[in-house]
């Protein structure tokens, strides 16, 4: 009886110690995918946006495909980082206003 009991501890053991590997590899294997389809670089201008410098150094990120609604803001159509201090915005800065104006920008539009 104390061998059924011993043996049946030790199987339970087992599945358990296989269950959280086989778990463990699922989530290891999740985030090697997510940061592999990931950009390494953060982009200066949104999604699908040109960016322009001019002589003097300044920098406009210019809505060439007409993705952005002026309708819900005219900053939604052309950033002017000289102008609005967009440049130094931060992260969630860029989040928020590509979300406000509908706009994909990959690195920013998901962690607000």
């Amino acid at each position: 009886m104390e061998n059924i009991i011993f043996l049946s501890i030790v199987i339970i053991f087992t599945i358990y110690y296989i269950y959280l590997t086989v778990k463990d590899v699922k989530d290891s294997l999740k985030k090697m995918t997510f940061e592999l389809t990931q950009p390494n670089e953060k982009s200066k201008c949104p999604d699908y946006w040109d960016l322009h410098v001019d002589k003097d150094g300044n920098v406009t990120c210019i809505d060439t495909q007409q993705i952005g609604d002026s309708k819900i803001d005219p900053m939604c159509t052309e950033l002017n980082f000289n102008t609005n201090n967009r440049y130094n915005m931060s992260d969630e800065d860029k989040c928020n206003w590509s979300t406000k104006c509908k706009i994909p920008w990959i690195g920013y539009d998901k962690i607000c």
